[in-house]
């Protein structure tokens, strides 16, 4: 993807026609986004277009334009000259989004010296990928550099190898067609796959989906009761976990 920024005295300015950046809403719910004055404190790990005037001035057209993704893992400072909230699909057919408008020449970060470097941005990296809540236009494989990145950006070292990453991403991004297989098998698998072609699980889901004792013994007993009732009922066959077995032999 060509860059549809010019960096100038320590500015990201808009070299295209016209951009959207989305926002989604639970960002803001979650602190995730914050309002100072105009300004949007966001985190930077969010999906944008960019336009060129006859692309934007039909909306058939501007649904067809790619959608890309930002990923800078820290808390930048966005000023568009408008926003509103709306309903893009292609991001999230149920919540509405903001949207963040610019138009050529304006400026879309303020300043890289103000991109702020702090542990938060590790917490809320993992508060995304955790509730399985980050953009799915993220390839697969990139997730785990991503969470690498942090580490880089922010000037920290938590002494994380790159294993302890991968093995929780390889838990939360799941087979489409089947959520009680790994996206990781389809990948090794098929070396041909689209790495987009995944869906995610939250802490919740995750333990409901391992095992019915694993979703017992989780922090939502209602749900992993329920969610145990309909497995029971599809004649799904419960795997048993570690502990169950560990219990067995006891006892």
């Amino acid at each position: 993807m060509k860059t549809p920024f010019i960096e100038k005295a320590d500015q990201l300015i808009l070299a295209e026609d016209f951009m959207e950046i989305y926002i989604p809403k639970f960002y803001f719910e979650s602190d995730i986004a914050y309002f100072i004055g105009r300004e949007i404190m966001c985190y930077g790990i969010f999906n944008f277009r960019y336009f060129t005037k006859e692309e934007y001035s039909s909306e058939l057209k501007k649904k067809k334009v790619e959608l890309h993704t930002f990923a800078l893992p820290v808390i930048i400072a966005l000023n568009p000259n408008d926003y509103s909230n709306d309903l893009v699909p292609e991001i999230d057919e149920e919540e509405k989004v903001m949207v963040l408008k610019f138009s050529k020449n304006e400026v879309v970060i303020k300043t890289t010296e103000l991109v702020i470097q702090q542990v938060e941005t590790f917490t809320k990296f993992l508060s995304l990928l955790t509730s399985g809540r980050l953009p799915k236009t993220i390839p697969y494989l990139a997730v785990s550099d991503i969470a690498l990145s942090l580490q880089t950006f922010n000037k920290r070292d938590l002494g994380i190898p790159s294993l302890g990453y991968e093995m929780i991403v390889s838990d939360i991004y799941r087979d489409k067609t089947d959520l009680s297989k790994s996206f990781r098998f389809k990948m090794g698998s098929k070396p041909n796959v689209n790495q987009l072609d995944y869906t995610t699980l939250n802490l919740r889901e995750l333990a409901n989906e391992n095992s019915e004792y694993t979703g017992l013994t989780f922090e939502d007993f209602l749900y992993a009761v329920q969610s145990a009732i309909v497995k029971t009922q599809n004649g799904h066959i419960s795997k048993e976990s570690p502990v169950e077995k560990t219990i067995k032999y006891w006892y």
